[in-house]
Order: C-alpha cells, then structure tokens, then sequence
C-alpha cells in the first residue's frame, strides 16, 4: 500500500480504493503516510514475534511502521515537557504556601 501510495498516479489511486474501501484511508495514505517514506526502497515495517498465545497456541507479534520512531519521540518530548512545567508550577505555588503558613506561624507567636 506504502508503495502504491508513493507511485502517487490515478491507477495506484484507485488499486489503493479498492482494497482499503475508504476515501479517508487513500487519502491518509497518500498525503501523509507515503510521502514519509519517499526515500525508502522498501523495508517499511518491522515484525516482532512476542511468542504463542495461551488457549489456541496463535503465535503473536507487534507490527509496527519504521520512522515512526521520530513521531512518537516528538510526541514523548512534548508531553514531557509539559509535565515539567505543570511541576515546576506545583512546586511554586508549594514553596508560596509554605511562606505563607511561615508568615502566619511568626504572627501567631507574636500575639
């Protein structure tokens, strides 16, 4: 299908449509999944066997599309980043709340 969509001409187009049935699909695959492996000759996934399911004896695996390692590590950073940043916030708002009770103990030794 990746190399189909990579071909990109109305013949490839319409082979891709009739096996993924779907107009979103082809189109997916067209304008964002192929051009991402535009200077791949092939080699687009990779297999990795996970071992025999229980019950029936099915021989599992995960398959997974190569390159989008780069994805998911912008994703991971991102999501990353903005848990540092609701920390950092947490931990202001905790050193502001312990001033304060600080500033309370003093006033109530005080009096």
């Amino acid at each position: 299908m990746i190399t189909l969509g990579k071909n990109g001409d109305l013949h490839s187009r319409r082979q891709a449509l009739s096996f993924l049935m779907t107009d979103e699909s082809v189109e997916r695959l067209f304008e964002t999944v192929a051009p991402r492996y535009g200077d791949r000759q092939g080699g687009y996934l990779r297999i990795v066997r996970t071992g025999f399911r229980k019950g029936d004896g099915g021989e599992k695996a995960f398959i997974e599309l190569l390159g989008a390692e780069k994805q998911l590590d912008a994703k991971r950073q991102k999501r990353d980043d903005i848990k540092a940043k609701k920390r950092a916030e947490m931990e202001k708002q905790l050193e502001e709340s312990k001033k304060e009770e600080s500033k309370e103990e003093v006033k109530e030794e005080a009096a």
